[in-house]
């Protein structure tokens, strides 16, 4: 199985957003989305503070949003 890599916060931002989570807030170099499932609100931070996001960060996007990983990856390339 292929494994997440770095991702450019441009990319995590619009993958996002293409998802149907909601860009509500920039502080520094945090930028938070959110998305409501079911009732459920489920909120992620993309960092902006080096060109890349290091694989361990990625992962933790990966269990805040519930994305499944195949899509992080793919996305990743």
């Amino acid at each position: 199985m292929t494994k997440v890599n770095n991702l450019r916060p441009e990319k995590a931002a619009r993958f996002l957003i293409n998802r149907g989570w909601e860009f509500i807030n920039r502080e520094g170099t945090h930028e938070t989305y959110i998305k409501n499932e079911n009732g459920i609100t489920k909120s992620v931070q993309v960092i902006f503070n080096y060109k890349t996001i290091h694989w361990k960060n990625v992962k933790e996007m990966v269990k805040r949003t519930g994305i499944p990983e195949e899509e992080w990856i793919k996305e990743c390339k």
